[in-house]
């Protein structure tokens, strides 16, 4: 089995880092390259990272185009993989721009109304994107 070492795993934040700068290039990519959906994959990973963890666990799917991928909120932290199968307490449908949005905090689900479809628990959503809200039980008004 491979696993990282100590050094190893300190180049995660600077890489990190670098994912967050490069967030506006990732929808368009330079030079017009066409964007694939599993890149969210590890941009959604770092632009979450540090963000309040949530108090009640809860995995969301995040439908881009023909992907879907779940990001899981827990106590401990955020995981983002491709979907595996298991059930999920939402889905939120967007483009990707809106979803790098959001986890990059430049956006609320508030501020996306209209211009994305939300199936299931609201609450769940909240608690990937934004926590501080699902604390204080706002809900979406549809």
């Amino acid at each position: 089995m491979y696993a990282l070492t100590p050094w190893g795993a300190g180049l995660r934040e600077p890489i990190e880092g670098l994912i967050r700068w490069s967030t506006p290039l990732m929808v368009r990519g330079p030079g017009g390259d066409r964007f694939h959906a599993e890149w969210l994959v590890v941009a959604l990973r770092a632009l979450l990272v540090g963000r309040a963890t949530a108090h009640r666990s809860s995995t969301v799917g995040i439908a881009v185009d023909d992907q879907l991928l779940q990001v899981r909120a827990t106590r401990s932290g955020i995981e983002v993989s491709l979907h595996d199968g298991r059930d999920l307490d939402a889905v939120l449908r967007a483009d990707a721009s809106i979803v790098l949005g959001l986890a990059a905090g430049g956006l609320t689900l508030n501020d996306t109304l209209g211009l994305v479809d939300i199936e299931g628990d609201e609450a769940s959503l909240r608690a990937v994107f934004d926590p501080k809200r699902a604390q204080v039980g706002d809900s979406i008004s549809q």
